[in-house]
């Protein structure tokens, strides 16, 4: 997904319906979010992934 803000199209499948605090959470940390698939897949930042693989 680009962001609008970024040039990304205003189209269907460039977009994902979040509440207020998640959409504000995607634009001020480093989460993404991939619609490669189609359907989207919430991507953590790199230092929230490093914890997992140690668990």
């Amino acid at each position: 997904m680009v962001e609008w803000q970024h040039g990304g199209a205003t189209a269907l499948d460039n977009l994902v319906m979040l509440c207020c605090q998640h959409h504000d959470q995607i634009h001020s940390t480093e989460w993404r979010i991939d619609m490669s698939s189609g359907k989207p897949k919430f991507i953590p930042p790199p230092w929230m992934t490093d914890l997992w693989t140690q668990a």
